[in-house]
């Protein structure tokens, strides 16, 4: 019945690892936050890398540990709960997640602010999930590629990932005009 494929849907393993994994990716990026608002840019003065080089540098360590641990992660909810997802779309996913946080680590003002925004974030995407259901038909399919949940659970490309990708870019693309 409809009920029971909608109590299935919501209990999801693969669901909850997701919202749990923004919530986690945006507090993982808090070293950066610390590192980028803090003194420790008065060290790359003298530096052959430059402090953003350096955060962006960062960011892909991070995105490599976490892929990685992703893939066990896809082996074990897959054996345990026989829950498929496409393994593309889990890596764009936490591409997509780890970017999120980076930028808002980079923006937020503070550590405290950083998780006010990732608590923030994963309290929004879960409204917008939770009342989706309720949303014309017309919306439902535009929701699917931009929210990032529904993105991994379709196994679609999410619209936001070049954007940040442009934001990245831009961001790197600054401080060369600042240097000159």
């Amino acid at each position: 019945t409809e009920a029971a494929y909608d109590y299935e849907r919501v209990l999801n393993p693969w669901m909850v690892w997701a919202y749990m994994t923004i919530m986690l990716s945006i507090f993982i990026f808090d070293m950066i936050n610390k590192e980028y608002n803090g003194n420790i840019s008065d060290r790359f003065r003298f530096a052959t890398m430059s402090h953003r080089s350096y955060l962006l540098y960062s960011l892909i360590m991070y995105t490599f540990v976490m892929l990685c641990i992703d893939l066990l992660t896809y082996f074990l909810i897959n054996g345990i709960f026989d829950s498929n997802i496409s393994l593309s779309s889990l890596f764009l996913f936490r591409i997509f997640c780890n970017i999120m946080g980076f930028m808002l680590a980079v923006f937020a003002r503070s550590p405290f602010s950083l998780y006010r925004l990732g608590l923030m974030v994963t309290v929004v995407l879960l409204s917008l999930h939770a009342v989706m259901p309720l949303a014309a038909n017309n919306v439902q399919s535009v929701y699917e590629y931009l929210h990032p949940v529904e993105s991994l659970m379709t196994g679609s490309v999410n619209i936001l990932l070049p954007v940040l990708l442009l934001v990245i870019i831009f961001w790197k693309g600054c401080e060369a005009v600042v240097e000159s």
